[in-house]
């Protein structure tokens, strides 16, 4: 008996085992030329509350992420960390390393991290220093003038309480033998037909996980380190001299275009493509990306000879922004990754330990990328590592690195 007719007729069996591919995409992938049965689709509800409350509670962390980005140079600088202002970019790179540690059991939706990229810039750059910034409101509470972090932090704490409390009263358990089920007798009868699968009915084979869907987070984890610090280095010393404030205001506008990316250009991209192929295309976004950066400031030092220094910082934070804007296109790579993730588990029931082992590679990657990253701008700026632009050839190369590990066939694109 062929799997299929396995698969077309009724019978009791745990959904959990059941394969995630329909019988088309199932024969299209053995390569099978046989007439395939026609299945009435079921419809499910949507679980709209349960996706509303995991929603809350992961949004929480990206706005820790990205809460710090804004201020974390200025921060390090204030607290005396080292004598040599290029030397900040390493030890932000290094707090960012210490993030992605700790997100080693932790896992994220794309859509929900670019609304928390959203929320946590304007957060960290519009509260930080409240006492500077909003002088007449906060201008006498010496508190915040002693710990001018605390209040963008106070916010992001209670974010996490709340979502904490949602989990705890409203968040339900998905896992079958987990759940509550009423008690039967050992001689109740059970009506129905059990089938089992003889050793023939071969499950067709899955696509692994591969080098570049797992190491990917690498890539956006060095961007993430990378701007912030370029943005804040001043201008003397190789970077952009944009205050906390302008650098939230650029890092909040990247978080609106990468939602909108997201929600609308991609569904469109991948029904046309495929998701390796979308993947494979948009990979080669990032090193025009990388590349972009240096020619922002010789387009900053273009306007303050012409204009002033004023001009030169907005057009660098303009310029910034267009930047951060095609890097949004390359943001779909995460989106293509948890795609191609999920579609190598073999069934529902492996979805926790197959994302389990991604979400662990890509927070080690998440984790030495930043150090290095940092590490590396800060010897680029001190030492003129190929007249500073070192660390942009990282960038370039650790994209063509994964770039070049892509498969070239894409048979079974997903």
């Amino acid at each position: 008996m062929s799997i299929l007719t396995l698969w077309t007729k009724p019978r009791l069996q745990d959904p959990a085992r059941q394969p995630l591919l329909s019988p088309r995409e199932r024969a299209d992938r053995e390569g099978s030329d046989s007439e395939i049965q026609e299945v009435t689709p079921v419809t499910t509800p949507l679980p709209s509350r349960q996706l509303v409350v995991l929603c809350l509670m992961r949004i929480t962390e990206p706005i820790s992420q990205s809460l710090i980005q804004p201020f974390i140079n200025q921060m390090l600088e204030d607290l005396k960390v080292t004598p040599d202002r290029t030397q900040i970019g390493f030890y932000a790179g290094l707090i960012t390393s210490l993030f992605a540690l700790s997100q080693l059991c932790t896992r994220n939706v794309a859509i929900v991290k670019a609304i928390g990229m959203i929320l946590g810039p304007m957060i960290g750059g519009y509260l930080a220093q409240p006492t500077k910034q909003y002088p007449a409101l906060f201008g006498n509470i010496e508190f915040l003038a002693s710990y001018p972090y605390f209040l963008p932090c106070l916010i992001a704490g209670i974010t996490n309480l709340l979502a904490v409390v949602l989990g705890v009263f409203y968040l339900e358990e998905t896992l079958e033998f987990k759940k509550a089920r009423p008690k039967i007798p050992l001689n109740t009868e059970v009506d129905g037909d059990f089938e089992e699968l003889s050793p023939d009915d071969d499950v067709p084979p899955q696509p692994k996980l591969k080098f570049s869907e797992l190491f990917t987070p690498a890539v956006t984890s060095s961007w993430n380190t990378i701007i912030p610090i370029f943005a804040y280095t001043r201008y003397s010393d190789g970077g952009l001299g944009l205050n906390f404030n302008q650098i939230g205001t650029a890092l909040m506008t990247n978080g609106f275009t990468a939602v909108v990316i997201q929600t609308a250009v991609f569904p469109y991209l991948q029904r046309r493509w495929g998701t390796v192929t979308v993947f494979r295309k948009i990979l080669a976004v990032w090193p025009v990306a990388f590349a972009l950066l240096p020619g922002i400031r010789w387009l900053e030092k273009q306007q303050m000879e012409r204009y002033g220094s004023t001009a030169g910082a907005r057009a660098a934070l303009v310029s910034l922004i267009g930047v951060l804007a095609l890097k949004s296109v390359g943001g779909m790579s995460m989106v293509c990754t948890a795609l191609l993730v999920n579609s190598a588990a073999p069934s529902p029931s492996s979805f926790g330990a197959l994302n389990g082992l991604a979400q662990t590679c890509s927070s080690f990657s998440r984790t030495f990328a930043p150090v290095i990253t940092g590490a590396l701008f800060s010897a680029s700026i001190d030492k003129h590592y190929l007249g500073g632009n070192l660390i942009w050839v990282w960038g370039i190369v650790i994209v063509l690195v994964i770039e070049i590990s892509m498969p070239f066939h894409t048979e079974n694109d997903p």
